[in-house]
């Protein structure tokens, strides 16, 4: 008899196969009962398919770099924030700055600045939009100083 199906996985069809040989297929859901004096029951397991939705739940993108110790926004800046914005109903922006580990301060400041005009750029973009900017430490030297834009909600 099988009384549990896995939680995470749909059965479609549970095989009974007896010590007689005797093979029993049912693809009804419920409970099965093979009459046969020792029956085990090997159900056949179909992976939940993943669904995609018209917008994602979460958008993640770069912003072009800024160049030098730049914290105002360039057209190709503003055109990015812009891109993410269109066709997302999100109400969560979030904008992290990238910093180096152990960087000066005066770094982070630089990088905290970019990612406050950043937000505040997508805020005038759309006014009901929540935002938040951070910093966040990396090694990869290459990544420092970037602004990493997150649209959820």
């Amino acid at each position: 008899v099988l009384t549990a199906a896995p939680t995470e996985a749909k059965i479609d069809t549970v095989m009974i196969v007896s010590l007689a040989s005797e093979v029993v297929t049912s693809s009804r859901p419920g409970l099965l009962v093979a009459a046969t004096a020792s029956p085990i029951a090997i159900p056949t397991v179909t992976p939940p398919v993943p669904t995609q939705s018209a917008t994602a739940s979460y958008l993640q993108s770069y912003l072009p770099a800024f160049i030098g110790k730049a914290f105002n926004l360039t057209a190709a800046q503003k055109a990015a924030i812009k891109q993410i914005l269109i066709g997302s109903t999100a109400n969560k922006f979030v904008c992290t700055a990238i910093r180096l580990t152990g960087g000066p301060a005066s770094q982070n400041v630089l990088f905290l600045k970019r990612a406050k005009a950043v937000c505040d750029y997508a805020k005038s973009q759309r006014t009901t939009l929540s935002t938040w900017f951070q910093s966040k430490p990396t090694k990869v030297k290459s990544s420092a100083g970037r602004v990493l834009m997150g649209l959820r909600g």
